[in-house]
């Protein structure tokens, strides 16, 4: 029975090396709702008002405010730099990319009914989500990835050795078997050898909504509105992570280079539904809910292992084959509730705004064996979601900012607290945001410039042992800072 279970078990951290895990349910989940410059100059608080289109996949309602037309484009340009650090050792990586942010049409129709002032369409696509990182890590530590290479091994015979770890390290001699019972050795005496640990970490791609919307103004008192959400997932990730004994403490090991590549692709389907109330002239109040997305995704994953003995002049390489893996999300429903003022002083007119918005992150559930009756399957999706239940935890964002508008021209500045989606850490973890722009409407064109920073903190493990105690840690601390760009074309 207990051979049986460190088996489960070895079997578990094996899956764990290329499959999902809770900071891929966060990652699909965590949404900074920064798409329209305008809502991004006003901290994304622009559910009570409406009348913008990134509203159509926060407060559907919102669309009924239009009255005209109108045709949107934006793209934004983020600069993100992350500081890893690793036993002391601090390393800095920055890059700049460019982005669509949002396109999209709304056609403003004014029934003839009574008291419907109006029914409004909205079609297009809005930015849920980035996930452009870079990041490298230098440093010397105790420890070794060999040492997985051998928990994932040991107990198997060669033809059980897995195609992305265990048997990639025992094709290039960095694990063998001498003895014959499927217990494997190595070049290090006791793990606890230092040696030089880097790694470079590429991550591209973001998560798009197709929407459709419908929404309508009751005597202008009450809008409402409905939008079905079509999400679109692209990320990729690229992982090089070498170890080299620069010390020349263990015999025969000189360096090792492990390689990841993940590829995630997929799409989803949600519902969401929103009201705004005019309490008066002056002041409205809003409410929505969004239904969870279930998310249908395919990851494509390889890896490869390079290693060097001390003397030789060329390592010896093995490849894993391409593997591809389908499975289903469900992330969790939303609520936000909101309240907008209206105001003049003089010739300056502008609005205040703020909303709050309750998301459960342990409602993300992973259906692992959507197309498998794998026990192993079964066990992992088990263990996996009550690592869900037990890491996150429930969360309070909040966002509010302000618009003063002179003539033609628009200043805005805003700010939003995202909390943590992880239950270690409390409110005061918040991920602070902080927004700011300027805009110029004319009868028929407008251009909104926004910029926005935030920062957030991670602790990132390159490898996880049996032993947790014996993992690496690396703290990543990253700021991203981007400038946004919107046009709008009335008609």
């Amino acid at each position: 029975m207990k051979h049986s279970f460190i088996v489960i078990i070895t079997l578990l951290i094996t899956y764990t090396s290329t499959a999902q895990n809770v900071g891929d349910a966060v990652r699909y989940s965590f949404l900074p709702q920064l798409n329209t410059a305008r809502s991004i100059g006003v901290g994304g608080s622009m559910s009570p008002l409406g009348a913008d289109i990134s509203v159509a996949t926060v407060n559907p309602a919102g669309i009924a405010e239009f009255r005209k037309s109108e045709f949107v484009i934006g793209f934004g340009i983020p600069q993100q730099s992350a500081d890893a650090n690793l036993n002391g050792f601090i390393q800095s990586e920055s890059s700049t990319g460019f982005q669509l942010n949002n396109l999209g049409i709304v056609f403003a129709y004014r029934p003839n009914a009574p008291k419907l002032r109006t029914m409004n369409i909205s079609i297009g696509v809005n930015k849920l989500a980035d996930f452009s990182q870079n990041i490298f890590y230098s440093g010397s530590s105790a420890g070794t990835r060999v040492e997985r290479f051998l928990e994932v091994s040991n107990l198997r015979t060669l033809d059980e050795l897995d195609n992305f770890e265990g048997g990639l390290a025992f094709d290039v001699d960095l694990i063998s078997d001498d003895e014959g019972d499927n217990i494997y050795e190595s070049d290090f005496f006791t793990f606890t050898e230092t040696v030089r640990k880097e790694e470079f970490i590429e991550r591209s791609g973001s998560l798009q909504e197709l929407f459709i919307n419908l929404a309508a103004n009751y005597d202008n008192k009450i809008s409402y509105g409905f939008t079905l959400g079509i999400p679109i997932l692209n990320y990729k990730e690229r992982k090089d992570y070498l170890e080299e004994d620069d010390l020349f403490i263990v015999p025969n090991f000189f360096n090792s280079l492990y390689t990841q590549n993940l590829s995630t692709t997929g799409g989803g389907i949600n519902l969401k539904g929103g009201i705004i109330y005019k309490v008066t002239s002056k002041v409205r109040v809003s409410a929505a809910i969004h239904s969870p997305t279930w998310m249908f995704l395919t990851d494509e994953f390889n890896t490869s292992l390079d290693f060097f003995t001390d003397d030789s002049d060329e390592g010896l390489v093995s490849e894993s084959p391409i593997s591809e893996f389908e499975y289903r999300l469900r992330t969790p429903w939303r609520a936000i509730a909101g309240l907008g003022v209206i105001y003049s002083l003089g010739e300056i007119k502008g609005f205040v705004s703020g909303e709050a918005e309750y998301v459960d992150y342990t409602a993300n559930s992973f259906d692992i064996t959507v197309n498998s009756n794998d026990p192993v399957d079964q066990f992992f999706e088990e263990d996996l979601n009550n690592e869900i239940n037990n890491q996150l935890n429930q969360a309070l964002n909040f966002r509010f900012g302000t618009e003063m508008a002179l003539s033609k021209f628009r200043i805005r500045a805003g700010a939003a607290m995202l909390q943590s989606p992880y239950s270690t850490s409390s409110v005061f973890d918040a991920n602070l945001q902080l927004n700011g722009g300027i805009g110029w409407r004319a009868n028929k064109f407008y251009v909104d410039v926004s910029y926005n920073t935030r920062n957030q903190s991670e602790n990132y493990t390159p490898y996880r042992l049996l032993d947790a105690s014996y993992n690496q840690s690396v703290s990543i601390d990253q700021s991203v800072n981007q400038f946004t760009l919107t046009v709008g074309f009335k008609f």
